[in-house]
This record gives C-alpha cells, structure tokens and sequence, in this order.
C-alpha cells in the first residue's frame, strides 16, 4: 500500500505543470514568472476599471524570447489562459487579455526586459 502511494506521489510529481512550483508576480498575483525572472516592481500599473483589471508588469531574464514563449506557451493553458488564434504572445480568458512583449534590454546584451500586460477583452 506504501509502495503504491510513493509511486502515484512520484507520478503526480512528474506531471505537475512548472507553474506548480514558479514564484508568481507580485503585481498579477495569478501569472507564473520564470525560474530566471525578477520582477521589476518600479515599473508596474495596477488599477481597476468597470470593465475590468488594467495590469501591467515587467520582468527581466537571460532566457532568450522563445523559450519565454515556450514557457508560457506550457504554463499559461492549465491557468485557464487560450492563445489567441493567428498571434504568439496575446492569451485570453473569461473577459480578459494578456499580452506578453519581450525585448532586449537596452545595454545589456543577452538580457530580456518582458513585458505582461493585462486588460479587459474588447467589448464585441
């Protein structure tokens, strides 16, 4: 009975999403951050409208923008986030969009400043 509960804990263990263990930004409370990032809290905007939340952070990390993409290409779906269609970087979900920006940090080679940002979906 032991032996199976260790292999089903171990199991479990294997398939949990990264974003099961990644610290989650101080500013969107529900969005994973890379093992790499460090959140820049001086530059962060946070506010509540009628339609929605407005938020927007920025991170920075040696990792290069496809494997941002790739990371939050696997972390965000099991958050509820859908990529939208025809786009890279751009998720929604219920009436929500987030849009993740990666650029090069300004005199720092091999640095990413990321950009997340999110505000309420467009009203159709």
């Amino acid at each position: 009975m032991l032996r199976r509960f260790i292999i089903t804990t171990l199991f479990a263990l294997v398939f949990i999403p990264a974003a099961a263990f990644a610290d989650y930004s101080k500013v969107i409370t529900d969005l994973p951050l890379m093992e790499t990032m460090k959140e820049d809290l001086s530059k962060t905007v946070a506010f509540d409208t009628a339609d929605g939340r407005i938020l927007e952070t920025t991170a920075e990390t040696p990792a290069q923008v496809r494997q941002v993409l790739g990371y939050y290409g696997q972390a965000l779906p099991p958050l509820g986030w859908q990529l939208m269609k025809g786009t890279f970087n751009t998720y929604t979900r219920k009436k929500e969009i987030l849009v993740i920006d990666v650029f090069q940090k300004p005199g720092t080679p091999g640095m990413q400043l990321v950009q997340f940002k999110i505000a309420p979906a467009p009203k159709m």
